[in-house]
């Protein structure tokens, strides 16, 4: 993975409406990875939740690559299992430039790489 690419960080909240599992988003979230990876300008994107927010930060070479992805994410039919899911009136998403990137070289730097 590549991260000295990514210049713009997309930062998505939202919640489910009610009755979701926690594992049924996850799968529908995994569903639309592929998505991302045919848009060209996609880095990397982590998912995490505090409390019944859905956290999704989305990694882009930049801003017009994050446009596009955006535009082809919301369109596709692979996203709309999840886009069923979400609370339309709950979701925020919001950019900025990323400044800094400090990976340590030592340590993993993928939740799957820390799992081998």
């Amino acid at each position: 993975m590549d991260y000295q690419n990514a210049t713009v960080l997309e930062y998505v909240e939202f919640q489910c409406l009610s009755d979701i599992p926690d594992h049924q988003v996850l799968d529908a979230l995994d569903e639309t990875l592929a998505i991302l990876d045919e848009t060209e300008g996609f880095v990397y994107r982590h998912i995490a939740k505090r409390n019944d927010i859905w956290v999704e930060l989305v990694f882009w070479n930049d801003r017009d690559s994050a446009n596009t992805g955006l535009e082809k994410f919301n369109h596709d039919a692979r996203s709309q299992k999840l886009l069923a899911m979400i609370d339309r009136d709950s979701v925020s998403i919001r950019y900025s430039n990323l400044q800094q990137s400090t990976p340590n070289p030592g340590k993993p730097h993928s939740l799957t790489e820390q799992q081998q």
